[in-house]
């Protein structure tokens, strides 16, 4: 009498973990080659080691990113869709937000790597990291918003009956929003807590005025353009649906602000985002939040830039 002995299923390493730690190991080997062949006991990096490196660390981190969104990007795609949580839910919320910072960190890691960190203080690296950012915002809102079938663009408010009278409200909006944000700072300066958002961006005031320019509409137009489409269109308008307008305004204010990686200016942000959405749900347009963001990033921009002194 023969026995037929049952096989166990053997379970393989889904593809993502295995990006991981591919990544990671690579990275580990780098970043272990370069703090070793950098002391001066080994000699230095010459240019074709310190190439290769560098290489070798980009294809690690690009490795990880993708290996960590991907499941990330499978539970964001599911939302709204049966069996999937709903679009304003705080994991899909959150999950989109994260998956977001990952892939719009990847070519800006990249070219910091390829050249070095330094660089993303140059028009070419804030071009890099400042579009990479402004994009994939676009396409999360898009995606979420338009593909998604949530609204369309005129349901946003990008209508040409309504956008002269939005145009004007937002600039109206954006002298108040200046305004308080100047007071904030204000305020905080005499606490003690003095601000270092615009110090970031001191190496601008060595620009020429061409490069001044290309930083000036990247950060001016696209980023409220591409930052009022996802935390208030999307971010804000989902989560007032879904779990009203006190956590709606808290949560998106909440994620506007800690995006821009500043603790000195959490406060000021936070206030900032939930004016902006309050301009939004007030006008039922996306156009007042984006014109009063643009204003108050353009007028930040222009005074520091032509008058130096009042940013030191």
């Amino acid at each position: 009498m023969s026995a037929v002995l049952a096989r166990r299923p053997t379970r393989s390493i889904p593809v993502w973990v295995f990006m991981m730690i591919v990544g990671f190991i690579i990275d580990a080997i780098a970043l272990t080659s370069l703090v070793v062949l950098r002391s001066p006991e080994a000699g230095g990096l010459d240019s074709t080691t310190r190439a290769v490196l560098s290489l070798s660390l980009a294809i690690g981190t690009t490795l990880f990113t993708i290996g960590l969104g991907i499941p990330m990007l499978a539970m964001v795609a599911r939302a709204g869709t049966s069996g999937g949580a709903t679009l304003g839910s705080y994991r899909v919320v959150l999950g989109t937000t994260l998956l977001v910072i990952l892939i719009s960190n990847v070519p800006p890691t990249i070219f910091g790597l390829a050249t070095s960190v330094t660089q993303l203080r140059t028009v070419q690296g804030f071009f890099v990291a400042a579009l990479s950012v402004e994009l994939t915002l676009i396409a999360a809102a898009y995606w979420r918003l338009i593909r998604s079938g949530e609204t369309t663009w005129r349901g946003l408010g990008f209508d040409f009956n309504r956008v002269g009278p939005d145009i004007i409200r937002g600039i109206g909006y954006g002298v108040g929003a200046f305004a308080v944000s100047a007071v904030m700072q204000a305020i905080l300066d005499l606490i003690g807590v003095r601000q270092t958002q615009l110090h970031e961006l001191s190496w601008i005031r060595d620009l020429d005025l061409t490069g001044f320019l290309i930083v000036f509409a990247l950060g001016a137009f696209g980023a409220p353009l591409a930052e009022e489409l996802y935390f208030r269109g999307y971010v804000f308008a989902a989560s007032l649906r879904e779990k009203g307008p006190i956590v709606a305004y808290l949560l998106s204010g909440a994620v506007f602000a800690s995006l821009h990686l500043n603790k000195e200016a959490l406060l000021p942000i936070f206030v900032l985002g939930m004016m902006l959405a309050w301009m939004y749900r007030r006008s039922n347009s996306i156009i007042p939040p984006i014109v009063a963001h643009a204003l108050n990033n353009g007028l930040a921009f222009l005074i520091f830039y032509f008058g130096p002194a009042l940013g030191q």
